[in-house]
């Protein structure tokens, strides 16, 4: 997975929603994608829309963003249709009215707009909270995919490995037969061919349990995982480019950051709310007696009011609210801090996972070099059939040793795209 092979899934553009209920098929639509279905880049975009915390995640998402619509309306004139009817004087008088009356807001020390403009603080957060949501799902969905593939080839690995030692112990057993080696040598085989079996029952039960891992995200587990390659040419080259990113894009940060503006808001609003407020109220109506034709009036209004609340007590709210404020500032800085801490030993991680990859790779080469050279030597009687056993389980363990490397390193990349704020980028997903 290079980013020549990326571009084309990013480019399509998938994108999240809400589904209206929970009996349709899914909160998530994608469009088509080209390609092989079998992708692993497709594999986990499908699977993700499948996710049902992602779906949460944006439906609290969606309802912060209708709490928008809510704070506006504080902001615009309210009235009502009125009418009433009565009696007055005994039965001689049957008065009526109606009309409609409208308030509209002149000056509130901007108590509503504040309002308003902490609830989309308040929305942009849940939004990227929902995105955090979205990458750490992602993460794991690669992750557990990943270790489905490792499993998987681990297994073929054990499964050549089983091979090899039976074809020894029906070698050794001719030899046996021909007094040519002992019955030790056939039980060091027998022996080894008992722990291959072990290792090749607990690679099977890792494997199903990250199956199990992706159906809990996804509802069902692939029936096969591709090839999952490299996303490093997505990644900033180093740890300074990489923190420039991330400071801008990073989830996490970005939601503590919507938190702080919104409490800061909030703040502002509750304070404006314990000033004077101005305002016109508007109203039109007619009255009358059903009793009395002629006495139906036109009932026109217009008043300037002044409101100066008395807010015993309510200063406590509002040195209540500023110190919440506060408190979400400071958490913006260790969100800050958090990020460029976690960045920097992100990269170190990935550099020593490569670093440690190149040398997996070196040892299988060598563990080759010497599985085929003690064969040679074993047919011109210089090994004996534990040097042999052990040539061939130290290039067993190389090989997965390797596959556990690639399986590290694939999941270092996508952890530090998640920090970055990237990895939807690359899946080409997104919230809408």
């Amino acid at each position: 997975m290079c980013g020549s092979l990326l571009a084309p899934f990013s480019a399509h553009g998938f994108e999240f929603g809400l589904r209206p209920s929970l009996q349709d098929i899914n909160y998530i639509h994608a469009e088509a994608v080209d390609g092989s279905s079998r992708d692993f880049v497709t594999l986990i975009a499908t699977a993700i829309q499948r996710a049902d915390v992602v779906q949460a995640a944006a439906a609290r998402w969606q309802a912060e963003t209708i709490g928008i619509e809510a704070a506006i309306g504080e902001e615009l004139p309210s009235g009502a249709l009125y009418g009433q009817i009565g009696a007055a004087n005994g039965k001689s008088q049957k008065p009526y009215s109606y009309g409609v009356r409208v308030s509209v807001p002149i000056f509130d020390g901007f108590s509503a707009a504040n309002a308003t403009a902490a609830q989309r603080a308040t929305s942009e957060a849940s939004h990227h909270a929902a995105l955090d949501e979205l990458a750490a799902t992602l993460v794991d969905l690669v992750a557990a995919a990943a270790a489905i593939r490792r499993e998987t080839e681990t297994l073929a690995i054990r499964q050549t490995q089983l091979k090899v030692a039976k074809e020894l112990l029906a070698a050794i057993a001719n030899e046996e037969k021909a007094g040519l080696t002992s019955k030790v040598d056939r039980d060091q085989v027998e022996s080894q061919l008992a722990q291959i079996r072990i290792d090749i029952k607990s690679a099977d039960s890792a494997r199903l349990e990250a199956m199990e891992s992706f159906a809990k995200i996804a509802g069902a587990a692939p029936s096969r995982v591709g090839a999952i390659g490299s996303i490093a040419d997505e990644l900033p080259p180093n740890a300074d480019a990489g923190l420039e990113v991330a400071l801008a894009e990073n989830p996490q940060l970005a939601q503590q950051i919507g938190l702080a503006d919104a409490a800061a808001l909030k703040t502002k609003s509750l304070e404006g709310s314990l000033g004077p407020a101005v305002s016109l109220d508007l109203s039109a109506g007619v009255t009358g007696d059903f009793d009395n034709a002629v006495a139906e009036a036109t009932d026109l209004r217009a008043a300037l009011k002044l409101e100066v609340p008395l807010a015993f007590g309510r200063d406590a709210s509002v040195r209540k609210s500023a110190l919440n404020a506060q408190a979400a500032a400071f958490e913006v800085n260790a969100a800050r801090n958090g990020v460029t801490a976690g960045l920097r030993s992100a990269y170190k991680r990935l550099d020593n996972t490569r670093a440690s990859l190149k040398l997996a790779n070196e040892a299988l080469e060598r563990a080759r070099t010497v599985r085929t050279g003690m064969a040679v030597e074993r047919t011109l009687g210089q090994r004996s059939i534990f040097e042999i056993l052990s040539a061939q389980k130290a290039f067993a363990e190389a090989q997965i040793q390797v596959l556990g490397v690639r399986y590290d390193l694939t999941v270092a990349e996508h952890l530090l795209a998640a920090q970055l704020g990237r990895l939807d980028d690359i899946y080409g997903v997104t919230l809408r």
